[in-house]
């Protein structure tokens, strides 16, 4: 229970300084990269979402370019566009690229 609890806090530590970067004025809009499989024997199905970025130092005007896993979580249903694109929304707008009348996506 303990490694369960270390690890979702180490994450939702890890998601708040991302949501920070990301809602910088230094950073641009957001590419994503999103993987979706099934594992043979239990057919459990998991999605994967990763952010790319480029953060500018506007002092030095030095560009660095920033990737993270924002998502990787379990799915249920079919692999439809519609089931998928359900959860990628949701999982977006839980890591802050996308709310209410903004996207940085």
């Amino acid at each position: 229970h303990d490694i369960t609890t270390f690890i979702h806090n180490s994450f939702v530590t890890f998601l708040k300084k991302i949501q920070e970067e990301i809602k910088a004025p230094s950073c641009g809009q957001v590419s994503t990269t999103m993987d979706l499989w099934s594992a043979d024997q239990t057919k459990a199905s998991f999605l994967g979402i990763t952010a790319h970025w480029i953060n500018v130092d506007t002092v030095s005007s030095k560009w660095t370019l920033r990737t993270a896993v924002i998502a990787f979580r379990g799915i249920m249903g079919l692999h439809s566009g519609d089931n998928v694109g359900q959860y990628f929304v949701g999982l977006c707008e839980r890591a802050g690229l996308i709310s209410a009348g903004s996207t940085k996506v």
